[in-house]
């Protein structure tokens, strides 16, 4: 008995040896199969693989021979195998980036639609050197390019296509770069082919997937009748495939138009997918939560906005990125879910819904503006003061190289904009329900009024004069010799007092310079909204008189100016008011 126990023991241990040796050292890398988690065991009704057999190294003696043993020894559990290594996906962008690489785009779309193109090209730049995407070096090329600044667009267009190298329409920035070589050679701008467009901001789209790791392909819209690409046959007529071979999460560069963003499936997941209209120098998130199975329903969202945000169970504050931008189709579980929709410039949406497994339902979000608009100011002074319906509202000023943006309900208001030694230009203006204007003054400088002055005193000294002397000779007794004369001076000190009042007032009046202009843009949608409420107008009842040392109520600003109704002075603080 004790010699067939040994047998059993010894070939127990060769089996395992043989399994070991065969094991190799480390599984290859590579992604997880599709149509299961690297995690998880193989579908039911297949065993696992035995694992291959190899050949172990010969006992230096053989065990002693025994009879089989009657019953079959105990089998050995396969050894545990690790999943196969794969590099983790990349974690999703930090929401405090995308909020601020939002911000510095809007900021530098701003720039770039008032044709401030070097000031928008400096503002791209920084925002690439902070956060690294490459959409804001192809806006900063185009900005330099604009301005005039060719070297520099030829270095940001390089980078740009070394940063995004399968950027959908490299050929187009390579014809680009080909010209401003050619201008660079030549010293003389050369206008681009006549199929060639000239280049637009790109807008910076982010694509996330829950669970991460879902293959990314973009579709550009060619046909504008063409209706909703179907994810999982992305085949259909009216649509071509701009982009591929992307992994979420991941952010890249896309021109101004309608796409149907698709994230494919991947291991059990079902591929789903939006359409966005894109619009040049504006951020996009979109974020995709794979559903497992075909127990989904869905809801088509109508909206009068393509920047819509739309959010399901997730009130505010948000705590996850949207679930779809603009009109869009979304797959949803069956049951009770609410919507969220909001739009810069419009007031919040919200509906509750019910999905039906397998059914659609529609959503006609009817958005609301809100009852305000925006007033961006600039000038060609240093600093310029605003005044709004006969109140000072701020100071625009211009090194800190952004306008003075003022929150004003939406109607008729009385604007004036003035500055130091120029001239005020003023305007009735109608604010547009959610929607901005920016007013860039133009400000002539003022006349000299030294003429004006001289006269004055002249006319002054002619009418006292004039007075004196009258007052003399007529106390002189009749007869007197000098009465006639000076009573004759003194009417003509009265006559040249009239005439230089006169001059006066011409050289107060005459103005031979142009007068103040100012150039309006069109009303468009916001580009963001004032964190602060207004400054009010408020009273001192011990001194009295009223003192502006705010705005009218209704009215805010943003960047509020430093000192809005007080300025600081070498000596101290000057309060400016009406009293």
């Amino acid at each position: 008995m004790r010699l067939r126990s040994l047998a059993i023991a010894l070939g127990l241990l060769l089996v395992d040896s043989n399994i070991a040796l065969a094991q190799p050292a480390s599984p290859p890398a590579g992604p997880p199969p599709v149509g299961g988690s690297p995690d998880a065991p193989p579908p039911s009704g297949h065993p696992p693989a035995s694992p291959p057999s190899g050949d172990a190294p010969p006992p230096k003696s053989d065990p002693p021979k025994t009879d089989p043993p009657k019953a079959d020894p105990p089998k050995a559990d396969p050894p545990k195998t690790d999943p196969p290594k794969t590099d983790p996906p990349p974690p999703n962008v930090n929401p405090n980036a995308i909020d601020d690489a939002r911000s510095r785009m809007e900021k530098g779309q701003r720039l770039f639609a008032d044709a401030k193109y070097g000031e928008a090209t400096d503002e791209f730049s920084q925002a690439y050197d902070k956060h690294k995407f490459p959409a804001f070096l192809f806006n900063a090329g185009v900005a330099a390019e604009r301005a005039g600044s060719r070297d520099r667009a030829v270095e940001l267009y390089d980078r740009f296509l070394k940063a995004e190298p399968n950027a959908p329409d490299r050929a187009d920035i390579e014809k680009t770069l080909d010209r401003l070589r050619k201008e660079q050679t030549s010293k003389t701008p050369e206008p681009p082919a006549p199929t060639q467009k000239q280049p637009d901001i790109k807008a910076l789209v982010f694509v996330e997937s829950e669970p991460a790791g879902a293959p990314i392909s973009i579709y550009e819209k060619t046909d504008p009748k063409a209706g909703l690409l179907d994810p999982k046959k992305p085949t259909q007529p009216g649509y071509r495939r701009v982009v591929t071979g992307l992994t979420a999460p991941t952010n890249l560069s896309l021109n101004h138009g309608t796409y149907f963003v698709v994230v494919e499936g991947f291991r059990d997941y079902n591929p789903t997918g939006t359409q966005f209209e894109f619009q040049a120098g504006r951020v996009y998130v979109y974020r995709a939560s794979l559903s497992q199975g075909d127990f989904v329903g869905r809801v088509e969202v109508m909206l009068p906005v393509t920047t819509a945000q739309i959010y399901v169970d997730d009130p505010v504050p948000h705590k996850h990125a949207p679930r779809a931008v603009g009109p869009n189709s979304i797959e949803l579980t069956p049951g009770k879910h609410k919507l969220t929709i909001e739009a810069v410039g419009f007031e919040r949406y919200e509906k509750e819904i019910e999905i039906v497994q397998g059914q659609t339902i529609k959503v006609d979000a009817q958005l609301e503006r809100v009852p305000y608009g925006y007033l961006l100011i600039s000038g060609n002074a240093e600093e310029v003061e605003v005044e709004i319906n006969g109140d000072d509202i701020g100071i625009y000023q211009k090194k800190r190289h952004e306008p003075l943006r003022i929150r004003v309900p939406a109607g008729e208001h009385e604007v004036e904009v003035d500055a130091d030694g120029r001239k005020a230009y003023e305007s009735t203006l109608k604010i547009p329900r959610g929607q901005e204007i920016s007013l860039d003054a133009k400000l002539e400088e003022a006349p000299g009024k030294g003429g004006a002055i001289v006269t004055t005193i002249l006319a002054a000294g002619a009418l006292a004069g004039g007075i004196v002397l009258y007052r003399y000779a007529d106390g002189l007794e009749e007869g007197d010799d000098f009465k006639d004369p000076l009573n004759g001076v003194a009417i003509g000190c009265l006559a040249g007092a009239g005439v230089f009042t006169g001059l006066s007032i011409f050289l107060f009046v005459w103005d031979p310079g142009d007068d103040s202009s100012a150039k309006l843009s069109t009303p468009r949608e916001f580009t963001g909204e004032a964190e602060e409420p207004a400054v009010k107008v408020k009273t001192d009842a011990r001194l009295g008189p009223r003192i502006s040392v705010g705005v009218t109520p209704g009215l805010a600003t943003e960047p509020l100016a430093p000192w809005i109704g007080a300025l600081p002075a070498p000596t101290g603080l000057v309060v400016r008011g009406s009293f």
